[in-house]
């Protein structure tokens, strides 16, 4: 990977990133059908995912030792405090307002939860990552339980076109998921885990990933027309 300042490459391997992204991705959800903002919901998602995202890089380099050398891998573990922080961090937060707001009496929590925990760790030798083919799919369920199925579950939101909306985020996570395992072949190749860019190479790849891509499209333009994105929104998210 290029060199980047001691900042940036904190900021990058921090995973804040994808926090911020994961919790923007739900408070889409709230702009789209035009309800009020869970805000103790939202901060729950950039902890519970600055927690997990951390928590998975330090069972990998825990797990997959001794890890083909890269430039990428060596900024992870130059960064293991920070991200042992967070992981900590993230998850004292999201305990807390897990517990405050008795989401631990609601079921559907327990489910992207349970699915994040068992893709980072082993349960008896295997993680759901290590399952073949499927990793990225577990990546796409994940952020659509996240960030669709349980605000629109707790806030009791609209039932126009919800699954229709949901397939949509799953699909775009999907085509945005796969080409991220060709950055990890040699990782993937190194633990045994059988990958669509590992298996097949780097054409199948980007060509599932056109086809997920052009399903979320498809998706989003029926949701255009079906009256639940305005104008603006479809432009914007296009």
């Amino acid at each position: 990977m290029p060199h980047v300042s001691g900042f940036l490459e904190k900021v990058l391997y921090s995973n804040v990133i994808i926090a911020i992204a994961s919790t923007l991705y739900t408070l889409e959800y709230y702009i789209t059908f035009d309800k009020p903002w869970n805000r103790p919901f939202l901060l729950f998602v950039f902890s519970i995912s600055l927690a997990h995202y951390n928590l998975h890089r330090l069972v990998g380099l825990v797990l997959d030792q001794p890890i083909p050398y890269n430039e990428r891998l060596k900024a992870i573990e130059k960064n293991v405090f920070l991200q042992s922080f967070f992981f900590l961090a993230g998850t004292l937060i999201a305990l807390y307002l897990f517990l405050s707001h008795d989401w631990y009496k609601e079921v559907i929590f327990y489910i992207p939860i349970l699915l994040g925990l068992l893709y980072t760790i082993p349960i008896l030798t295997v993680r759901l990552r290590d399952i073949p083919f499927l990793k990225t799919f577990f990546i796409g369920l994940t952020w659509m339980a996240v960030s669709v199925v349980i605000p629109h579950y707790i806030d009791h939101l609209p039932q126009n076109a919800f699954w229709l909306y949901a397939f949509e985020k799953f699909a775009f996570i999907v085509a945005i998921t796969l080409p991220f395992d060709l950055r990890d072949v040699q990782r993937d190749l190194h633990t045994h885990t059988k990958t669509i860019a590992n298996q097949f190479g780097y054409r199948t790849v980007m060509e599932w990933s056109a086809v997920f891509f052009l399903l979320s499209q498809f998706c989003h333009d029926q949701l255009f027309f079906t009256g639940v994105y305005d104008k603006f929104a479809a432009l914007s998210l296009m």
